[in-house]
């Protein structure tokens, strides 16, 4: 139960990878990672989960092993990306647990296949919409797509991995000052070598994506909602206006101690609420 097992599957003519790892004959419980991440960043909140669960962890297109598409990753493209997967698992019905981009992923694959869904587990959905935030990062994506090449970092300086090393301080919640700086340096190390290209696509999909469809599928499935209550990038009341967008069909947590990425800052607590979830 504890190995974690690499697997491959073929996608539009492309070899991608993903992990599993418990019991095949346990429910299924399919993990998709947030924006530029992979199936290393879920790891952790995974160890707890494998007893009682058959865990599903692919590396998205783009992304950690798996290629680049040829045509423009977008949220959209990554839903079909998942729905194939399922297909390939022969997966009649899945839990979904997401992070941040991945929840907008778990919602568009779940508008595509609301019958092959049991339950929505999403963490630090992204919702900024009508924040002064989303307008500023929808400004300068929008101004980036209108100038040379060359020219667009500076419309993204704000994930330059100096400033991202920086505000990595105030964004992640560790108790421990060694844990933080560890995972600051492994964040550094990262976008020396992610593919910009990869980000740029998968960040304007994002900006351009609409949550309101979560009400086509509110109601036809259990959705849990969890967020650490020292979100910077999402406070408590962009949390509270998703949450009222899907209404009264869905619960609502927060972790005390965690911040944007509970996964790796409270990966306990989060999967205890998980497990919850899943065995309620």
């Amino acid at each position: 139960m504890k190995k974690i097992t690499k697997k491959t599957f073929h996608f539009e003519g492309k070899k991608y990878y993903y992990w599993v790892a418990g019991r095949p004959s346990s429910p299924p419980l399919l993990m998709i990672p947030g924006l530029t991440g992979t199936h290393g960043n879920l790891l952790e909140v995974s160890y707890p989960l494998r007893k009682h669960n058959y865990l599903i962890l692919p590396d998205l297109p783009g992304w950690g092993l798996s290629p680049r598409p040829q045509e423009a990753l977008t949220i959209a493209y990554y839903a079909r990306f998942y729905q194939a997967l399922r297909k390939h698992l022969k997966i009649e019905k899945v839990n979904i647990f997401s992070h941040c981009m991945g929840t907008a992923v778990a919602m568009a694959f779940a508008c595509l296949n609301s019958e092959s869904v049991n339950r929505l587990i999403m963490v630090s959905v992204p919702y900024e919409e009508g924040s002064w935030g989303y307008h500023i990062f929808k400004s300068l994506s929008t101004w980036g797509e209108k100038v040379p090449r060359s020219f667009r970092p500076f419309f993204y300086i704000w994930r330059n991995k100096y400033i991202n090393f920086i505000s990595g301080f105030f964004i992640l919640k560790f108790r421990s000052f060694k844990k933080k700086m560890r995972m600051l340096v492994e964040i550094f190390r990262e976008q020396a070598v992610l593919d910009n290209q990869s980000f740029v696509e998968s960040w304007l999909s994002l900006m351009d994506f609409d949550y309101g469809i979560i009400k086509n599928v509110a109601g036809k499935f259990p959705i849990h909602l969890i967020f650490g209550s020292q979100d910077l990038l999402i406070p408590k009341s962009q949390a509270t206006k998703f949450c009222n967008l899907v209404h009264s069909q869905c619960t609502m947590d927060f972790i005390p101690e965690a911040g944007h990425l509970p996964p790796t800052e409270t990966p306990h607590i989060l999967a205890g609420l998980v497990r919850k979830y899943l065995e309620g």
